[in-house]
């Protein structure tokens, strides 16, 4: 049986497909620089500064004109907070607020990569 495609919804498909395939690249090259970050002998201060100036930039870049729901974007997020309470040696229940709270306010002053996309 040879089932024909509704014409108005294969574009919908390969759009997705590409959608799924620029999160995939984008979650490999946040991990591909986290392993490069965990392996290399700088003190903590430099690596975090490392992962705000360099990979928040590559990952920006690479995201910045994409069309993901919220929810994927939320997914980068938590990736990036367990990255970085592992660089710090914070347990699991260490509060994500902290993370992304103000260094005035005693957190460690780091934006919120979902919101450093959406502003970009």
């Amino acid at each position: 049986m040879n089932v024909a495609l509704n014409p108005c919804l294969v574009p919908l498909l390969i759009l997705n497909r590409a959608h799924s395939i620029q999160y995939q690249a984008t979650v490999n090259k946040l991990n591909h620089a986290v392993k490069a970050l965990e392996r290399s002998r700088a003190s903590l201060s430099i690596k975090l500064k490392v992962l705000q100036l360099v990979t928040y930039n590559q990952i920006i870049y690479g995201t910045k004109f994409a069309t993901w729901p919220l929810h994927l974007y939320h997914k980068l997020d938590d990736i990036f907070t367990k990255i970085v309470k592992s660089m710090t040696q914070n347990m699991r229940s260490y509060r994500t607020a902290l993370i992304y709270t103000e260094k005035e306010d005693m957190g460690l002053g780091i934006k919120q990569l979902s919101t450093a996309i959406q502003e970009a």
